[in-house]
């Protein structure tokens, strides 16, 4: 049960999705504040979730037991040096969800003694169904971690992981989204050019890619067993298809995650890789089996 008062600093999409799901379960006007400098942005999230909205951080850093820090990468460390570090305290747990910023460097600028847990959700938090990876700082004991926990289980799964991973993270499910969703729109696309009209080709490639992954939870068998029950060995689109894919998808795999002085590589190579699957080979396919 969670009985703290949290502070949210940010009301961005997913300073919104954290305070959606927990408003929920928590007593708004006595658990929960929140700050956002837009003003258009403040009136919104007042009207629509009725908690204390502030224009000023340090009231909301006065007022918080758990401080979660969702302002982006760029506005962290103004945020940091500027205000939480006057109210940062060893009896205040500080979560940040800044992509790239380490529990080191929030250490550094809060002090040591301050408990600070790195967590990286993904988009799907809007509707409940983010994965988070959650990391211990320095000074973090388990019961830190247990709330921390619970309140991003609010917002989906949670997986914990040592913080030199967190990159990793960061390739498969922080950036993963775009890649899915760059083969759903490219299946689309390739489902028009065959003929289909646009809104059954997508019911098609959506029913399909929920059915799927729904089979990969619910079966629990690995991604090739799966894949091995629908590709017939025997077709020559499907021979195809794995002869000239194969070659650009193996390096591709060992790119992921494909990271480097902390900056996340790996959706550059997989863009790239959907991009000329995207523009080549899905309409060049369809295209021959049209002739078989």
């Amino acid at each position: 049960m969670i009985d703290n008062k949290i502070g949210i600093i940010g009301c961005g999409n997913m300073g919104e999705a954290i305070l959606n799901r927990l408003s929920n379960i928590l007593e708004k006007s006595v658990s929960i504040m929140v700050s956002e400098f837009d003003v258009k942005r403040r009136d919104y999230i007042e009207s629509k979730y009725k908690v204390i909205v502030e224009v000023d951080n340090n009231e909301v850093v006065k007022f918080a037991d758990v401080l979660i820090l969702a302002v982006k990468p760029k506005d962290i460390d103004a945020l940091l040096k500027g205000e939480v570090c006057c109210g940062a305290s060893k009896d205040k747990l500080l979560i940040s969800i800044a992509a790239g910023v380490t529990t080191e460097y929030i250490e550094s600028i809060v002090g040591e003694d301050v408990p600070v847990i790195r967590v990286m959700p993904n988009m799907a938090a809007t509707i409940g169904e983010s994965v988070s990876s959650i990391s211990a700082g320095s000074a973090v004991k388990s019961a830190h971690m247990t709330l921390a926990k619970e309140i991003f289980r609010t917002i989906g799964d949670v997986v914990e992981v040592d913080e030199k991973l967190v990159d990793a993270v960061t390739a498969i499910s922080g950036s993963g989204p775009a890649y899915f969703f760059y083969m759903v729109e490219a299946l689309i696309e390739a489902g028009c050019a065959a003929g289909l009209k646009e809104d059954v080709a997508k019911l098609l490639v959506l029913k399909t890619a929920l059915g799927s992954a729904n089979l990969l939870e619910k079966l629990k068998e690995d991604p090739d067993v799966l894949r091995s029950k629908v590709t017939d060995p025997y077709n020559v689109i499907v021979q195809f298809l794995y002869k000239v894919t194969e070659p650009l998808l193996a390096p591709f795999r060992r790119l992921v995650p494909a990271y480097s002085i902390g900056i996340d590589l790996s959706p550059i190579f997989a863009l790239l890789a959907i991009w000329f699957l995207k523009l080549f080979l899905v309409r060049t396919l369809f295209g021959i089996a049209m002739r078989l």
